[in-house]
């Protein structure tokens, strides 16, 4: 299965990524920038944290159970009540296409723009990060880096972009920010991993530095300050007896909430929620499935009002045999799992309707020729409802890792995401009605 093999290089890569920095050392230390990089400050040294470590809670979910999977890809029936009945998706309209690959981060609040990344077509190692009106066509240059499984952020009071980065020369990862190549930029330096986040406003970045154990940091971005958070998840982490099953820790990815100070923080071991303000954290243990194997998240993604967190969850090392989706409901602390009832039982993509109940996942229906081809479904996040969309159009990946390619915009109304055609990476918008 080509891209299943690709399938969580964002997830565990980053356990190897000093090695895969030294390769790219030596591969391409001959390269050169092709424009002038934004101006930036100096790197900031962090202060040591004056608060003591938290201990956390842990929430344990009801054992999750493996279904049974079915001889031909048979959708579970629409719940009525669901609201899935009234959704209509028009055809899907063509705005973007390129020659290389393309990776899809998101809307921005004015469901106006998207987040994209696109591969450099000269250059197999970079990528610009741009956003793109969807309205105008106007496309915006904000920053260029080495191609990465982390996803950049947006930041939406100083209109700038959030970035890990390779930094060759110095040989170690850079957080950056960058408002375009004529404004005005930072760095910070000696990053454990490219993975960061950023709270709705943009005006705090968290990620981790590297040497400072696992305790997360802030960057306030118009103060120009870097601040330890109260409590250090290398603390937190339970001896493990399974670890050969899972292969090496990984590096922490980070999903922050859509209104409050609290963040996930997610790795192939462990699952934490975290509040930023008050140092308290819970870890979520997401169980095993029937045959024993823990289950472990590759991918978590907030609903819009932040009660939910869609978990795309799998076990053992990759390549995987079945990626799920669960629904963590963080107020009840209830984990819902949704039985897709697939031959395939791969989810690649999912994204949150603006009703925090409906989403739409892509969940893998048929392999043709060594690639993976996805049917585009609603489920209800209560009911667990599901329905399939556009039955006659099967979806494929503008980029080697999964959860780059959809996003559903703010105000509803659209659906950005990769279509197939022409045998080039395309970005197509699906409109979006409800019945009333």
């Amino acid at each position: 299965m080509r891209k299943l093999t690709g399938l969580l290089a964002g997830a565990l890569g980053l356990a190897t990524l000093a090695a895969f920095a030294l390769v790219v050392v030596l591969l391409f230390g001959g390269l050169s920038r092709r424009e002038a990089a934004p101006t930036v400050t100096p790197p900031l040294t962090p202060t040591r944290p004056a608060t003591p470590t938290v201990v956390p809670t842990r929430i344990t979910p009801p054992p999750l159970q493996t279904p049974t999977q079915p001889a031909s890809p048979l959708p579970t029936p629409t719940v009525p009540g669901s609201g899935l009945e009234d959704y209509i998706f028009g055809p899907p309209q063509v705005i973007l296409t390129h020659t290389t690959a393309m990776g899809l981060v998101g809307w921005l609040p004015d469901s106006e723009r998207l987040l994209v990344t696109r591969r450099v077509p000269t250059d197999t190692v970079r990528e610009y990060i741009e956003t793109i009106n969807v309205r105008t066509g106007e496309i915006q240059h904000y920053a260029e880096r080495h191609s990465s499984s982390a996803k950049p952020v947006w930041l939406p009071t100083p209109q700038a972009v959030a970035y890990g980065d390779i930094d060759l020369v110095e040989k170690e990862i850079k957080l950056r920010i960058s408002a375009g190549l004529s404004g005005q930029g930072r760095q910070i330096g000696g990053l454990w991993s490219p993975n960061i986040a950023a709270d709705s406003d943009g005006r705090r970045v968290v990620f981790f530095l590297k040497g400072a154990e696992k305790r997360p940091y802030f960057f306030h971005v118009s103060q120009a300050i870097t601040q330890p958070l109260p409590f250090n998840l290398a603390a937190l982490e339970r001896p493990d007896e399974e670890e050969a099953a899972r292969g090496r820790a990984t590096a922490y990815n980070i999903a922050w909430h859509p209104s409050q100070p609290k963040v996930a923080f997610y790795n192939n071991y462990h699952l934490f929620l975290a509040s930023l303000d008050t140092g308290q954290v819970q870890e979520i243990d997401l169980g095993r499935r029937s045959t024993g194997e823990i289950l472990w998240t590759f991918y978590a993604r907030w609903s819009p009002d932040g009660r939910y967190l869609a978990l795309l969850t799998t076990a053992g090392i990759p390549p995987v045999h079945f990626v799920d989706l669960a629904i963590l409901d963080t107020t009840t602390g209830t984990l819902r799992r949704i039985d897709l009832n697939l031959r395939f039982p791969y989810v690649s993509e999912v994204a949150w309707a603006p009703n925090s109940r409906h989403l739409a996942i892509w969940a893998v229906i048929t392999m043709q020729e060594g690639t993976d081809w996805a049917g585009l479904y609603l489920v209800d996040a209560v009911t667990a409802g599901m329905r399939r969309m556009m039955p006659e159009t099967l979806f494929g990946s503008n980029n080697a890792t999964w959860t780059w390619n959809m996003d559903w915009s703010p105000n509803g109304n659209t659906i950005a995401v990769a279509c197939p055609g022409a045998g080039q990476p395309r970005w197509c918008l699906i409109p979006v009605t409800v019945r009333q």
